[in-house]
């Protein structure tokens, strides 16, 4: 349910594109796992999801963004240009009339003034707005009275601009100004181009002068490098192909001519100067087939071999950069490295976790998901639980849940864990300072049953605030984070466990360093970078036709009582990464043994 914060600046910028992709189904995919709140103003510093939107002209995606996802309408940019911009002014500035028109139906915020010195009316004058918007701005702007935000007094940065609202005008009104009832200074598709520097002469200047030293600084360092001999180009080329016929041919292909291969390479690779390293990992990549698994091992065994500490140092770049991020884990495995709990503990689900985990669901499969008594006997056009899941809303039914789970994980092992796959749901509150924080609405898990082809999901009510029922759902979820012998297993865990262990805070005091083992099967799925993680429906369609439906994602978790569609769908999201688990690696088994 939740983003991973190890990536979240890619995370955004992946936001950012979905929203403008006039694709709803990508948008879909991107906000996997993200609360609204979080939502409303990731990349608030540049744009927000919606903002793009709205700038991009995407109005479906600016109506599911408002109204499936509860995005404020009226955040606003904390850019160094765009500062106090919301939605409706994104719209504005690139003329999106039916945009404009919808914002304005859900009483969007127009009495604001950016830090440039503009209001939504003065923009919409000189951006070939109808009269109708033009009327409704005006409307709008009586309606909210004069409360206004001016950001231009707040935040200028000042410079000059165009389409100036002559009602906050901070200088003198100036000979050459055009003035008009609306705007100072309004632009046209002509003037806005190069009419930021004509107003800011300086600056532009500036500006024209740091790229010449740029330009500058790079032509003497071409004219100080050295890059590789013709004959040296050719062992570059001649070791890249040699690695992948050693991965095409051999089953395992992390063999000593590889890992010498991948020597050669780096050693080479030394002596460039250009960005050697992005190239590098993206051909290991596609040598590979984006199993990061397997680069991970070919570098980590190259680095046992690395001749020097620059060796060893350049593979830890391209490992880095395979993972999108700093330093690339140093075991022998890339599958999981969570930090997420509050006392910095490191969660790391290893090699072995994962194949104890893996024989538990050997015998599930899609099937169940796609065709089950519930689908009334054939093959269902979403994705659906075998069994109906189970609410969990009274002391007596959440203290017998709770005693089975202590049964079942009491019987557990070292050897023989117990498997649990968790997830979470949570919704937007209102604090007593009147700013808005996350409160879990619930904690779904599924289970196997005796017959190991049964999949059995329930789902915890967790808002219920009544002293006991409260205080058995705390060590409930503590019980989850704390208890040896258990596997839990997630999707993107890292404010699934954040948010649980805030909800237990009053007895994580007394947890265990030897606690439960956490796996996130977002990574173990992922095929590329840790910046391109998969979303949970996009997983899913790697082994099944059947789509998995997530139009409840956004759904009002904080009220009651839940809906069918909500439980079905929270029980689903937790059931699925069983089967996914199973799916995933009878899927490796079939590629190894071909």
């Amino acid at each position: 349910m939740a983003m991973s914060t190890n990536s979240e600046s890619s995370s955004i910028s992946q936001l950012r594109k979905a929203a403008g992709s006039k694709s709803l189904e990508t948008l879909q995919v991107a906000i996997e796992g993200w609360p609204s709140q979080e939502l409303s103003t990731a990349g608030q510093e540049g744009k927000t999801p919606l903002h793009m939107a709205a700038w991009k002209g995407c109005l479906e995606n600016v109506r599911y963004l408002v109204e499936h996802c509860h995005c404020d309408v009226n955040v606003y940019s904390r850019g160094e240009f765009s500062y106090g911009k919301t939605a409706i002014f994104f719209a504005a500035t690139q003329s999106r009339v039916d945009v404009m028109e919808y914002l304005l139906s859900r009483e969007a915020r127009v009495t604001i003034v950016n830090n440039k010195g503009q209001s939504v009316l003065s923009i919409a004058a000189s951006h070939d707005m109808p009269p109708s918007v033009m009327e409704r701005i005006q409307q709008l702007e009586e309606i909210q009275g004069d409360g206004w935000w001016n950001f231009r007094a707040t935040h200028s940065d000042g410079l000059e601009y165009g389409d100036l609202d002559p009602r906050f005008l901070d200088r003198p009104i100036r000979p050459d100004d055009v003035v008009t009832s609306l705007s100072i200074n309004p632009t046209t598709k002509v003037t806005r181009k190069g009419g930021f520097a004509r107003r800011n002469p300086t600056l532009a200047r500036e500006q024209r002068e740091r790229q010449q030293k740029q330009q500058q600084r790079k032509e003497r360092r071409n004219e100080n490098s050295t890059n590789l001999t013709e004959g040296e180009e050719t062992q570059w080329e001649r070791a890249w192909e040699t690695l992948a016929e050693c991965v095409a041919e051999d089953t395992n292909p992390v063999t000593d001519t590889a890992v010498t291969r991948m020597l050669d390479i780096v050693t080479l690779g030394n002596q460039y100067r250009r960005a050697w390293i992005p190239e590098s990992a993206d051909r290991l990549l596609d040598i590979f087939n984006e199993d990061i698994s397997a680069v991970s091992s070919l570098i980590v065994k190259s680095k046992e071999q690395a001749a020097g500490d620059r060796t060893f140092d350049l593979l830890e770049k391209i490992h880095g950069r395979i993972w999108g991020s700093g330093k690339a884990d140093t075991g022998t495995t890339s599958l999981v490295n969570l930090s997420c709990m509050s006392n910095n503990k490191t969660v790391i689900g290893d090699v072995i976790a994962w194949e104890k985990a893996s024989q538990q669901v050997q015998d599930l499969s899609m099937r169940i998901l796609e065709y089950n008594e519930r689908t009334a006997g054939v093959d269902a056009t979403i994705l659906t639980l075998p069994e109906p899941p189970i609410l969990i809303d009274t002391l007596d039914s959440l203290q017998k849940i709770f005693k089975e789970l202590l049964s079942r994980i009491n019987e557990a092992t070292f050897e023989h864990p117990f498997l649990i796959a968790v997830d979470t749901e949570w919704y937007d509150a209102l604090g007593d300072n009147g700013a808005t924080h996350s409160e879990l609405s619930t904690i779904q898990f599924a289970v196997i049953g005796q017959d190991t082809k049964q999949i059995f999901a329930h789902i915890v009510d967790l808002t219920i605030s009544e002293p006991l029922y409260r205080k058995t759902a705390e060590e409930f979820v503590r019980c989850i984070l704390c208890s040896k012998n258990l596997l839990v297993l997630g999707f993107a865990l890292a404010h699934d466990l954040h948010m649980l262990e805030s909800f237990a805070q009053d007895l994580m005091s007394e947890k265990n360093d030897d606690g439960a083992t956490f796996l996130d099967i977002q990574l173990l799925m992922a095929q590329g970078r840790k910046a391109m993680l998969p979303g949970l429906k996009k997983c899913a369609s790697r082994f099944s036709n059947v789509p998995l439906c997530k139009s409840e994602q956004c759904s009002e978790w904080g009220c009651r009582p839940l809906r069918k569609s909500q439980l079905e769908y929270a029980g689903l999201d937790a059931a699925i990464l069983l089967v996914l688990l199973s799916e995933y690696y009878r899927n490796e088994a079939m590629m190894s043994a071909n």
